[in-house]
């Protein structure tokens, strides 16, 4: 199956399901889609959600899409959290000066020159 989809801010997929093109994405404002897909393909939906489509003179099939709308989202208070703080990096007293961290940026230096030497010897002609 190939289809191609114009117009959306972004379409994460789209599936054909008898005469119809399911494609789902996100739009950040009202925005135009055109599709263009198998021959059969008659009706469009837009994240579950059914759109009227016009045939261009071209063989695809475009419709408008609304953008997003404006919700009201109540948060609950957020007054009972609990946290495990186990990030020593956000205390003014931890140091990356021990030697995990030398140890661990050796390793990384051996690594880029193993890296190196073998990205040389694969280069390189051979008569």
């Amino acid at each position: 199956m190939l289809v191609l989809v114009q117009g959306p801010y972004l379409v994460r997929g789209a599936s054909i399901s008898g005469n119809t093109l399911a494609v789902t994405g996100d739009n950040v404002n009202a925005s135009h889609l055109e599709v263009w897909g198998p021959r059969g393909v008659t009706a469009v939906t837009w994240n579950g959600k059914a759109v009227i489509t016009t045939p261009s003179g071209y063989g695809s099939l475009v419709a408008n899409l609304a953008g997003p709308v404006d919700a009201n989202v109540v948060l609950p208070p957020l007054t009972s959290w609990k946290v495990a703080d186990s990030l020593p990096e956000r205390l003014v007293s931890y140091s990356d000066s021990g030697p995990a961290w030398v140890g661990s940026y050796i390793l990384y230096i051996v690594f880029l020159c193993l890296l190196l030497i073998h990205h040389s010897c694969q280069s390189q002609v051979y008569l």
